[in-house]
């Protein structure tokens, strides 16, 4: 089947380290024997996974299926960001407080972008720290990636990155349009690697009736705070948190987030 589908030679085969042998031996003496070339080209053994602290296995009946955490309410990002925060050669225990602690770093990320989409912009502001840190982000993330996928390490080049913009941006009280975009752009081109800003958009992503009905208890909201009616203020509020939306009160008014 992989010779009719891509060809005698594979660019790469992946697999747990227990299938080496007998298993991919098997395959290199059978593929090569048969076609007289090298079968695969690199090969990608990952660690065994842990659940709860135990090994996974048919055996032991502790298998998790991703739907099953879906079905839990979990964000595909936060199980996304667990399953790449350790090296595909280390042992992950995978846990459910592990998947809450990734929910709370996918959060993070998401509020970093919305607070750069957002940042002010001056004119004549002097130039700032932020293309720096893109700069020196995107050199430490792709000597991660470049270092056997180490997924961990890239991860940890993008929350340093996120520490020193926003202790940035606290100094400023704006930025150079530029400055914005460099880390923007460095922002988005390690997602598209990772691809955690991406499936977090995809999973909260609201149809038009939902967010006309989110800015209409907004502005409820409003009027109910300015009649000093703060009862009713803290019921809209707690009737949109139901549906997982928070807002955040602003000098520039009140903005909303869809949250898993």
């Amino acid at each position: 089947m992989s010779t009719t589908e891509l060809g005698d030679t594979l660019d790469m085969h992946l697999g747990g380290e227990d299938l080496i042998f007998p298993h991919h031996e098997n395959e290199i003496a059978q593929s090569e024997g048969a076609t007289g070339k090298p079968f695969v080209r690199h090969w990608l053994h990952v660690k065994h996974l842990f659940v709860e602290g135990r090994k996974m296995s048919k055996s032991l009946g502790n298998f998790i299926r991703v739907r099953e955490l879906l079905e839990e309410g979990y964000d595909p990002a936060a199980i996304r960001h667990l399953l790449i925060s350790s090296h595909y050669r280390g042992d992950l225990n995978f846990t459910r407080a592990g998947l809450e602690a990734s929910k709370a770093a996918v959060q993070r990320l998401l509020d970093f972008e919305t607070r750069l989409e957002g940042a002010p912009i001056g004119a004549h502001a002097e130039t700032s720290e932020l293309p720096a840190l893109a700069a020196e982000a995107l050199v430490a993330f792709r000597a991660a990636m470049d270092s056997d996928f180490n997924s961990a390490d890239a991860l940890a080049a993008v929350f340093r990155f996120v520490s020193g913009v926003n202790a940035a941006l606290d100094r400023r009280g704006a930025v150079a349009a530029a400055d914005r975009e460099a880390a923007l752009d460095a922002l988005r081109g390690m997602d598209e690697v990772l691809g955690l800003l991406e499936v977090a958009h995809a999973s909260r992503s609201v149809d038009d009736d939902l967010a006309t009905w989110v800015e209409q208890k907004i502005e409820e909201r409003r009027v109910a705070r300015a009649n000093r009616d703060f009862a009713t203020a803290d019921a809209i509020r707690d009737e949109l948190a139901a549906r997982k939306i928070v807002l955040e009160d602003g000098a520039g008014g009140t903005r909303w987030k869809v949250v898993s």
